[in-house]
């Protein structure tokens, strides 16, 4: 009686100390590979640091569209950006002038 006793006792503290490390090992992987994982925190931040940097570039572009924009109106006209954009927009070219045509693809 007093071997089986025994024989239960070791059996419920292997049993214990195996769930034990078996939750410990699944929330180790878990947090390291997770959907929230450490690996997720990692990719977001390299997420986040290409949406800065796009960030940046597109506010730069804007700056330099406002900056056209704002050369165009009446009360700052600038003469040669007006010049430019109408020679852009309907194609004229001075007969004194040489044109190089780039075709960019």
């Amino acid at each position: 009686m007093m071997f089986v006793f025994r024989n239960k006792k070791r059996l419920l503290y292997l049993s214990t100390a195996l769930l034990i490390s078996s939750l410990t090992l699944y929330f180790s992987i878990s947090t390291i590979t997770g959907k929230r994982g450490l690996s997720a925190l990692m990719d977001l931040k390299k997420e986040i640091e290409y949406n800065k940097l796009l960030l940046k570039n597109i506010s730069f572009e804007r700056e330099k569209l406002s900056n056209k924009v704002f050369g165009l109106y009446e009360k700052s006209l600038d003469l040669d950006l007006l010049d430019e954009q109408a020679r852009n927009a309907l194609g004229y070219v001075s007969p004194k002038e040489l044109m190089v045509v780039l075709d960019v693809e």
